[in-house]
């Protein structure tokens, strides 16, 4: 289904300046990704201008143990009629400036990976240095640049190029963190009850198996649906070796869900036991969105770091290796923070390498750090109540607008889709699919009355 470019109300204020907007007065935004171990410091010139963006970083997608961690700031050379009408390719993306921090224990396929999915080079790239055992490299993608680009693209890419210096001169960069990598060693312990209306108890399910894949779902969750039916096969496979899968609806306890969570189920093939989510249940299995996969040991306590997203060829291998001790050695745990920076060679992007490990906060950032998605009905008043669907490529988050009509995000600046999932009594169900600006902003969607 083709994709519509909703009307963002904040992000693209000004696009319609010309080149003198390249000053060295601006403000900057503060963009931390703690997975991939960077405060990104982004003037908004560059954030904004001709639809500058910060992509999302590939650090989970790459895996958290194979030490390598993907951060690019990147633009799209698109006509603003056209970018507005939706008229436009995914690989018209043009890389400016990609980040990559390598742990010294990488593993180079994931590294491979990397490359072909970003175009990286790090023969042609700087080594910036080490901060606190991650050695970070920074190289610019012109060679993914549009076959003839032609002007005003070339030129406005020039142009971007100028800001590059102070965006790395003015980040900071750490080591890693894992997200949710803090309820490691917590206990989960809790009573609920099966898809039948049963009584459970964790101590019960966790004894069953050495180590049990917690698998965070909803029905109304897309990628959750989709991976069912791996895991599923995965299950069968872990309990060769004396492990297994639970599912945890994250979900409504009602008769209907659960009359649809057993439908969907029986569809994928699945086996494995399925729980409600207890009260409480979002304290011990926190989560940026679903799928989210936990593992738990016999003595009913997390271990490792949870599995965001549909990423299922990381489930058995992830849990072989906690059955080893592995994954916990990785995982990075301390809060983030920035760390002074060892001296690398010569940065050919600048001069000033030293503040790269700076204390974050010195920069004061600009407002802006979550997506609000805005209900409104045909003559433009609030929808209060409304279901919304919001999603990444991977993982998908639900939200519930508020008496304003407002329902916020509050995630990576990035790619996402937005669909109206349930409108309130009275309006009429719409599937249509939108896209977020890729940085943070305002998407209205008109409800339509029933």
């Amino acid at each position: 289904m083709k994709k519509i470019i909703c009307v963002v109300l904040s992000v693209l204020m000004l696009a319609s300046l010309g080149f003198s907007a390249f000053a060295q007065d601006y403000e900057w935004y503060d963009l931390d990704y703690p997975a991939a171990g960077i405060t990104l410091m982004v003037p908004d010139s560059l954030l904004f201008y001709n639809q500058g963006v910060v992509d999302v970083l590939a650090a989970d997608e790459m895996g958290y143990k194979s030490g390598v961690y993907v951060l690019y700031l990147a633009y799209i050379g698109v006509p603003e009629d056209d970018y507005y009408n939706g008229d436009y390719e995914d690989d018209s993306y043009a890389p400016l400036l990609e980040i990559v921090g390598l742990k010294d224990n990488y593993d180079s396929n994931a590294l491979a990976q990397a490359n072909n999915t970003l175009h990286m080079d790090l023969n042609q790239a700087s080594n910036l240095g080490t901060a606190d055992g991650v050695t970070f490299y920074a190289t610019i993608g012109t060679d993914v640049l549009p076959a003839g680009i032609q002007s005003p693209y070339a030129e406005e890419y020039e142009n971007l190029l100028q800001y590059i210096p102070d965006v790395i001169n003015n980040s900071s960069f750490y080591a890693p963190v894992a997200p949710h990598s803090e309820q490691a060693g917590t206990s989960a312990a809790f009573q609920t009850i099966d898809l039948d209306g049963n009584t459970v108890n964790s101590a019960d399910v966790f004894a069953q198996n050495e180590i049990t894949l917690v698998n965070l779902w909803a029905t109304w969750c897309p990628h959750c649906i989709e991976e069912l039916p791996d895991l599923a096969q995965i299950h069968q496979q872990l309990q060769g070796i004396g492990c297994g899968v639970v599912g945890l609806l994250s979900d409504d306890s009602d008769p209907e869900t659960l009359a649809d969570a057993r439908e969907i189920l029986a569809d994928a093939g699945v086996t494995y036991p399925c729980i409600v989510m207890p009260e409480g249940g979002s304290d011990l299995f926190p989560t940026n969105g679903l799928p989210c996969s936990y593992f738990v040991n016999r003595n009913g306590e997390i271990v490792g770091a949870p599995i965001e997203g549909n990423q299922v060829t990381k489930y058995y291998e992830a849990v072989q290796d906690l059955l080893n001790g592995g994954v916990e050695a990785e995982i990075v745990t301390d809060a983030p923070g920035a760390v002074p920076i060892i001296p690398a060679p010569a940065y050919n992007f600048g001069s000033n390498t030293g503040s790269i490990g700076k204390t974050k906060g010195d920069i004061t950032p600009a407002s802006g750090t979550e997506y609000r998605i805005i209900c409104v009905d045909e003559s433009g008043n609030p929808v209060a109540g409304a279901k919304v669907q919001f999603c990444s490529d991977i993982t998908c988050m639900l939200g519930t607008t508020d008496e304003n009509g407002v329902a916020v995000f509050d995630v990576d600046p990035g790619h996402y889709t937005v669909h109206l999932l349930k409108p309130p009594a009275g309006f009429a169900k719409d599937s249509t699919e939108y896209e977020t600006p890729t940085t943070y902003g305002d998407v209205t969607i008109v409800v339509k009355a029933a």
